[in-house]
């Protein structure tokens, strides 16, 4: 809720649907960091309720890509095979994840949740270009 109410606070500053994807990709892992200097769960929730404050902002991104991409007539389709794609992203990343932290402790899952954006940028970067150019909010 909190990254909701500051996204909309500053989406004029985010950029275009482009910039703001590097960006949200780049802030991701940043709210993340903090997490592992956690000396226990006092200090660990409010961590990680600003690891959280991403969510909503990749989440308004996502969909703002999928309304200017898809066909008109299809807003319940697209809609549909988007959540079907974070639904089966989400079950498989747990899927993996599940057993990695079961070995390896917490930490394992929070260095993961920096890594793959991080992982993720190089591709996100050069694809940007398949992006749409326009603004996060539509006019």
């Amino acid at each position: 809720m909190l990254g909701a109410a500051a996204f909309g606070a500053l989406v004029d500053r985010v950029g275009d649907l482009r910039q703001a994807s590097l960006r949200l990709t780049v802030y991701q892992p940043l709210v993340i960091v903090p997490l592992l200097l956690a000396p226990g769960p006092a200090v660990l929730v409010p961590l990680a309720i600003l690891a959280g404050s991403f969510a909503a902002p990749m989440i308004t991104l996502r969909s703002r890509v999928a309304e200017l991409a898809m066909p008109p007539g299809t807003g319940t389709e697209t809609f549909t095979w988007l959540l079907l794609a974070v639904m089966v992203g989400a079950s498989a990343s747990s899927a993996i994840a599940g057993p990695l932290i079961e070995t390896g402790g917490w930490r394992v899952g929070v260095i993961l949740a920096i890594a793959v954006p991080l992982a993720a940028l190089p591709a996100l970067f050069a694809g940007r270009r398949l992006l749409p150019v326009a603004e996060l909010q539509p006019e």
